[in-house]
């Protein structure tokens, strides 16, 4: 009988997914280095559009909540 998953967040996890493994790290280095990426990009655009930089401030938020070490 299978344990039953856990949710982290919204994102359902099964037992199975708590081992690392190797592909496991290189995907986090990608996430990682696309979220400095897209932060860099965010920060230094430009725009007059009110709800563009309501949106372009709250990607920011949320990106520098997901870096944050816990």
């Amino acid at each position: 009988m299978c344990a039953p998953a856990a949710t982290i967040r919204g994102w359902a996890i099964s037992p199975s997914s708590y081992t690392t493994k190797p592909a496991d790290d290189v995907s986090k280095a990608s996430a990682l280095y696309t979220l400095k990426k897209i932060k860099t990009q965010l920060a230094t655009a430009v725009s007059t559009n009110g709800e563009t930089k309501a949106n372009r401030a709250n990607l920011l938020f949320l990106i520098q909540n997901a870096l944050e070490t816990k």
